[in-house]
């Protein structure tokens, strides 16, 4: 999101995509409206920055067949979603927040103002510290980044076509972050938290390899050899049923290793009872 926003998010504005719209002041949630609002609210954030032009906001309000007064209506729902955002902005004076030029209008919104953001930013935190080798530092930042999320990206408008692609892209990254947070579990040595986590993990995205690569090593360092081959059994299996190929090279190396008893031995960090931030391992947020 565009840094000319900053003055946005130091007076205290944040808004929340990753789930139901939400639009807070000062941590205060505010009312943002019906449908329409939300939708034109989903639009604007989604463009980054970028002046989206009134057209484009009539057809994500009305795909087909739109009324004859639809770009007043659309005015009127970009009035009501401004003073939503800009409450305190005096009459006649220009936007901040919404603000419009002849292309059309654009959100400026501080680099910390958006959800989207915020998880982003965590994730690649997490994402870094955990191939530094910090392990229980990538983990606060893999919560930290899942926390954010409230339920399905865009929920309030999730099946219109302009949010369909960013929406696939976040939960992407949503199921990465979780799989990143898992290795960190791994790493430290958090053996059975780690494969009960794991396997839930897997039932939701039986086609991950590196998650199935997990597993048999937190099985393996759990002292439990013999389940870890068969897990490792159980995704070439499914590879080849469903998508018919082979297991990639991570799995067959790490298949050679276990066979061999040359995987090397866990971190030796490990999770204390109390788990990462004062909190027990099994009550370590499971997303």
């Amino acid at each position: 999101m565009s840094v000319a926003g900053d003055s946005a998010a130091r007076a205290g504005l944040t808004v929340g995509v990753l789930g139901p719209t939400v639009v807070r002041h000062d941590g205060r949630a505010v009312a943002v409206g019906g449908p329409a609002p939300r939708t034109v609210l989903c639009r604007l954030v989604i463009a980054d920055g970028r002046y989206v032009p009134i057209d484009a906001l009539v057809d994500c309000l009305w795909p087909h067949d739109p009324p004859p007064s639809a770009r007043i209506t659309a005015q009127g729902y970009l009035s009501v979603l401004r003073r939503t955002l800009e409450p305190d902005r005096a009459p006649r004076q220009p936007g901040r927040v919404l603000v419009r030029d002849g292309a059309g209008y654009a959100l400026r919104l501080g680099s910390s103002a958006l959800d989207v953001d915020r998880f982003s930013t965590a994730a690649a935190q997490g994402r870094d510290l955990l191939a530094d080798g910090e392990a229980e530092a990538a983990l606060a930042r893999f919560d930290a980044a899942l926390a954010l999320w409230r339920g399905r990206a865009y929920a309030d408008c999730a099946d219109h076509d302009f949010v369909l692609a960013e929406s696939h892209r976040l939960q992407e990254l949503r199921t990465g972050a979780r799989e990143h947070r898992l290795a960190a579990l791994v790493e430290l040595g958090a053996d059975d938290t780690a494969v009960a986590q794991l396997r839930a993990f897997l039932t939701e995205h039986p086609l991950r390899e590196r998650a199935w690569a997990l597993l048999a090593q937190a099985l393996y360092r759990a002292g439990r050899r013999g389940d870890a081959l068969a897990v490792l059994r159980e995704a070439r299996n499914r590879l080849i049923g469903e998508l018919g190929v082979e297991p990639g090279p991570e799995l067959a190396e790490l298949h050679r290793d276990i066979l061999d008893q040359s995987l090397r031995p866990p971190s030796a960090l490990k999770i204390n009872r109390q788990g990462a931030g004062g909190r027990h391992p099994q009550a370590v947020a499971r997303r």
